[in-house]
């Protein structure tokens, strides 16, 4: 009984390794299989690409459409390839135009073909850097009518900062700068960079009242918003009848920023009551909206007294007061050594409030044409001495 039993499960180990070993077999089997089919698989490719014509006979043989291989790009010759060098975008001026050229060139060799050609650039004279502009004007005075009789003719290559704009609604304000000033202006010319105005206008006034009196000029925009794009001055003293044709040169506007200028004063010294009158009469060339003068009596360095002007409104870089400003001296020589005037101009506007533009020293201190003021004047006492001064 022990026998059979040991027997049979003899048997069934060995069926079972039997088993085994068939499914190992199986498996190595078809891993062959496979591995064969593969090989088989590359072996028409590689023989396509060592012999593509006789692939392609076959093929055609075959009734299949011939499909060509990609060529193999490492076996191609290299051609060196000419770039084009980019043109270079922070240069201005002709360099860069001389760039723009040489690249079109090149690029007509690389390319072929033709290249058009570039257009000129417009000359906008109101973007321009080269000037402010010119204003041309007329002036006649008729003695049988005691009257000045101006024209403004036209302007021409008028310059404004707004960069976007090629034209500008321009018109001409003028200002004959009298004890009563005389002031007018001209219409409104639309998208011109060169305006023609021809227009005439009368003042009516002595011939004798023009001596040293000027003509202030000031070209106005209206586009993008009001704005003064220049100005230019004439002086009066030689307008007579025979008509003169004149082109004035146009000055940039500054605005409301403080300028030296000169200042005319006058000086009266009464030795008997020990008193000086100083007289502040006007200042041109300056460009502050609102302007005055402040007077300081030193003797010694030390200040004494002070005043100052009224506070007037400048007009196109002019200003007029005519203030009497009396002061007592101290008692010394009559030829007050030791004694100075010190003049400061100050501008006044909303946006810096009250700063200075300029300054002048009267006294034996003083240098070159105020000294030869001051010094006319302690030696004719009783009148009136009245120069120019640059203000420093």
């Amino acid at each position: 009984m022990n026998s059979s039993v040991l027997l049979i499960g003899t048997e069934f180990r060995m069926d079972y390794v039997a088993w085994i070993l068939l499914v190992i077999g199986l498996l190595l089997v078809a891993v062959t299989e496979r591995a064969g089919g593969r090989d088989k698989h590359c072996e028409p490719q590689l023989e396509k690409a060592a012999e593509p014509k006789a692939w392609q006979e076959r093929a055609h043989l075959d009734g299949k459409p011939a499909a060509f291989p990609l060529p193999n790009l490492k076996h191609l010759p290299m051609q060196p390839i000419e770039r084009i060098s980019a043109l270079p975008c922070d240069e201005k001026g002709p360099l860069a135009s001389l760039a723009k050229e040489q690249y079109h060139q090149k690029k007509k060799e690389i390319v072929g073909g033709a290249v058009p050609a570039m257009k000129p650039k417009k000359t906008n004279y109101l973007n321009s850097k080269q000037g402010t502009g010119k204003l041309n004007i007329q002036l006649f005075y008729n003695t049988d009518k005691q009257q000045l009789c101006v024209t403004v003719v036209q302007a021409k290559y008028l310059y404004i900062k707004v960069k976007h704009l090629d034209t500008a609604d321009t018109y001409i304000k003028g200002t004959v700068l009298l004890k009563k000033p005389f002031k007018f202006k001209t219409s409104v010319k639309k998208k011109s960079n060169d305006p023609v105005f021809q227009e005439e206008f009368i003042c009516s006034t002595s011939q004798s009242s023009l001596i040293n009196t000027n003509l202030l000029l000031q070209v106005m925009s209206l586009t993008p918003h009001r704005q003064a794009l220049g100005h230019c001055a004439v002086l009066l003293n030689t307008v007579g009848p025979q008509q003169q044709d004149l082109w004035l040169d146009l000055q940039q506007w500054q605005g409301t920023q403080a300028s030296q200028g000169a200042l005319c004063v006058g000086l009266c010294y009464s030795p008997g009551m020990h008193t000086m009158e100083l007289k502040i009469l006007e200042a041109k060339n300056i460009i502050s909206a609102n302007v005055f003068v402040k007077v300081q009596l030193f003797q010694q360095d030390v200040r004494l007294r002070k005043k100052k002007s009224r506070c007037v409104k400048s007009t196109i870089g002019f200003a007029r007061w005519e203030d009497r400003l009396l002061f007592q001296l101290p008692s010394t020589d009559a030829l007050l050594p030791g004694v100075h005037f010190q003049l400061q101009l100050y501008s006044k506007d909303f946006v810096r409030d009250v700063c200075p533009s300029g300054e002048l020293t009267l006294g034996w201190k003083s240098e070159n044409v105020a000294l030869e003021h001051w010094k006319n004047t302690v030696l004719n006492p009783g009148n009136t001495i009245t120069m120019w001064h640059t203000l420093s």
